[in-house]
């Protein structure tokens, strides 16, 4: 589950946890004194930090962004043809056929 909270930007997360799990959390909380939720903030930051400094994720991200604007662009371009002054060629070859008579 997730929820936003507008006014401080945070995303609420529910996430489920083995009771083991939870238990060592409890105990390193306590003795941090700190909260679960501080420690599994850390757990994040740390975790985030070390896919940030990871060179093949980041060659994937670029391949990905580089996708991503390409597929931006052709849809932009579409846009742009769609709403243009002049038909296109394949709309004006359409409209240059003779009608067939009905009969």
């Amino acid at each position: 589950m997730s929820t936003t909270d507008k006014a401080k930007g945070y995303k609420t997360l529910a996430i489920r946890l083995d009771d083991d799990v939870h238990a060592q959390l409890q105990v390193i909380a306590r003795l941090q004194e700190t909260s679960i939720a501080a420690e599994i903030q850390q757990a994040i930051a740390g975790h985030l930090e070390a896919k940030r400094s990871d060179k093949e994720l980041g060659s994937r991200a670029a391949a990905v962004l580089e996708s991503i604007e390409a597929e931006s662009k052709q849809r932009q371009d579409a846009i742009a043809n769609l709403f243009a002054d002049k038909p296109s060629d394949a709309t004006a070859s359409k409209a240059a056929r003779p009608k067939s008579p009905r009969s």
